[in-house]
């Protein structure tokens, strides 16, 4: 389970370099509800660089995404918009309970 997450002006090194663009957070597995880890960035004007592809040795690239990610999986902003998404998976559709509701009543199970 993923959402994405906007970021704009993160502070990639000291107050001169900024990031800003889109992170996909993902959820951290069974067990851990409510904890989430970012798996790819995607920088404005910018490459994307995926969790999974950092490699050795260390490279600006794999330096960038260590620290947004970082500085975002930190983030309350970040944690309430996790926080949001996944209540909203929690949430009954509301279109979907009006159709079970119809096709009960069709059956005259209501």
């Amino acid at each position: 389970m993923e959402t994405e997450y906007l970021f704009d002006e993160i502070h990639v090194l000291g107050e001169g370099l900024l990031a800003s663009g889109k992170a996909i957070l993902t959820s951290a597995g069974a067990g851990y509800e409510g904890e989430f880890y970012v798996s790819s960035i995607t920088l404005d004007r910018g490459p994307t660089i995926r969790r999974d592809i950092l490699k050795m040795p260390p490279s600006l690239e794999q330096f960038v995404f260590q620290n947004v990610a970082r500085q975002i999986e930190d983030s309350r902003d970040a944690q309430s918009e996790w926080d949001d998404f996944e209540e909203g998976l929690k949430q009954p559709d509301p279109d979907r309970l009006h159709d079970e509701r119809r096709d009960r009543a069709a059956m005259g199970w209501l």
